[in-house]
């Protein structure tokens, strides 16, 4: 009777140790980034330590431009790709009215935080397609060379326990 209860302690604490174990791998593979959002300038990367990441771009999304930390910066962007196909376009048999072609979009955002109550947004854009042989060609919606897609600025004022928030 001694025996089992002895073997019955033991796997407790194994299965115990296991859980633990599993808990503390867990917890180091599983880092808390911050959520990726859209738009761009909703995302707060204000408490990540690059060193901390196992990504390799971890050490844009929280870059320090001066010795206490107090101004930073955080980096990103995202890349696109789409096809499109078209048959009897406009319901045209026309020949021209069939064409397949691609479409690419890059953006690219910069958020740059001089203090906890002052930062800067800025968003460009590059779209552009491959021949488009339909009637009308490339549409301007599908072209944009460069352009910036959106900027503004942040500033926080608090007065006598009332905030304030300023932006474009």
């Amino acid at each position: 009777m001694m025996g089992s209860i002895s073997a019955m302690a033991l796997a407790d604490n194994v299965m115990q140790f296991k859980t633990e174990a599993a808990k503390t791998t867990e917890q180091t593979t599983l880092l808390a980034y911050p959520s990726f959002r859209y738009p761009r300038y909703l995302e707060d990367w204000s408490s990540f330590n690059p060193e901390d990441g196992n990504g390799w771009l971890d050490s844009i999304k929280h870059v320090e431009f001066n010795e206490d930390g107090s101004v930073w910066g955080s980096f990103g962007g995202s890349i696109r790709l789409r096809g499109e196909n078209w048959q009897n376009y406009a319901w045209s048999d026309a020949p021209t009215a069939e064409d397949t072609f691609a479409l690419f979009r890059v953006l690219a955002h910069a958020d740059i935080h001089f203090s906890e109550n002052f930062r800067m947004f800025f968003q460009a854009k590059s779209a552009l397609a491959t021949d488009r042989d339909l009637p009308g060609g490339k549409r301007p919606i599908d072209v944009d060379t460069l352009a910036l897609q959106q900027a503004f600025f942040d500033v926080i004022i608090i007065v006598l326990r009332m905030m304030a928030w300023a932006s474009r």
